[in-house]
């Protein structure tokens, strides 16, 4: 009989373990079993993914995490983290209760904390800083799919919040939105551009269509904000060489029109954006509509407030990307 790898015997207590933990289950409970299955194929995933042998072991440390990170002030938190001390707290209480960190049969997980931590370091990482190899070290964690995992349980309970704080205003709001701005443009109620958010690497699968006009491999984000420079609306996911007004007709605000808009309703874009009736772009410098003045006077207008949605991308490319 052969002999067994290691490998294979702790994929065997896992699948041992898994059994063991359903068997102890009460048959109605589903939600228990579920959770069990999630964390055990967790630990297989991590398993499959290690490839090194023992004498390939890179020790990792965590005193850095332990002592430097948590000691850091607000301007050297933020330099690693793209946040200040009080807005990662904020960060880590709105997750803090979410299910997939507190699942009745989970793995055990590192704190919400340093998850939470490792996450903000990746995203606000570029090259070789965002090697997974690199971020394991200074973080003191396993480079294997460890980090994937950690990754992917935090974006699943940001994106639960989205619907809470990412929405488009309702019809009595959005009509209070005209009210208070009728004055700047009449019946505007956002401002809507695309922007790129640049990926740490060239994609594996049709890379060329990520290869932006601004030479870098990116993804395009398109996102509508109301007077306030709120966040209403936002479309993430178009490779990085897709025009603008491609991205805008493919999504909803384009193809539904009917649940976002009523009356006069519309949006200030640029010239990129294809002019529709609830999407008003400026006057072209061949126009022949009305007389110059008239164009000139209605285009300073909508950059004049239209430059909020610039000002946004502005402040969140400055603290986060």
């Amino acid at each position: 009989m052969p002999r067994k790898s290691e490998k294979t015997k702790i994929l065997d207590f896992i699948v041992d373990n898994c059994e063991d933990q359903i068997a102890d289950v009460n048959d109605a409970d589903d939600a228990a079993v579920d959770d069990i299955l999630d964390c055990s194929m967790e630990e297989v995933i991590i398993i499959l993914q290690c490839r090194r042998g023992i004498e390939k072991f890179i020790p990792k440390s965590i005193t850095w995490r332990l002592d430097v990170l948590s000691e850091l002030d607000d301007t050297r938190l933020k330099q690693m983290l793209r946040v200040d001390r009080f807005q990662f707290t904020h960060l880590v209480g709105l997750i803090k209760t979410d299910e997939v960190f507190n699942r009745l049969h989970s793995c055990k997980q590192f704190s919400i904390e340093l998850q939470v931590a490792v996450v903000l370091y990746r995203l606000g990482a570029y090259g070789e800083n965002a090697s997974i190899r690199k971020i394991a070290s200074i973080f003191g964690i396993g480079d294997g799919s460890t980090i994937g995992v950690i990754t992917e349980r935090v974006f699943k309970a940001f994106q639960r919040l989205e619907r809470k704080i990412i929405f488009w205003p309702d019809y009595a709001e959005r009509n209070l939105i005209v009210s208070q701005t009728f004055n700047e443009l009449p019946y505007c109620i956002g401002y809507v551009d695309g922007t790129e958010i640049a990926l740490a690497e060239a994609p594996v699968h049709n890379h060329t269509t990520y290869f932006s006009k601004n030479r870098r491999y990116s993804i395009k984000a398109q996102v509508v904000c109301d007077h306030k420079c709120r966040i209403r609306h936002i479309v993430v996911g178009h490779v990085g060489s897709a025009h603008d007004a491609k991205v805008y007709k493919t999504c909803a605000l384009f193809l539904e029109e009917s649940k976002f808009f009523s009356g006069f309703q519309w949006l200030a874009g640029d010239s990129a954006y294809p002019i529709s009736k609830t999407l008003i772009t400026p006057y072209r410098s061949n126009s022949k509509q009305l007389d110059i003045e008239k164009r000139n006077e209605f285009n300073r207008r909508h950059s004049k407030y239209r430059v909020r949605i610039i000002k946004l991308f502005w402040v969140v490319k400055r603290e986060i990307w």
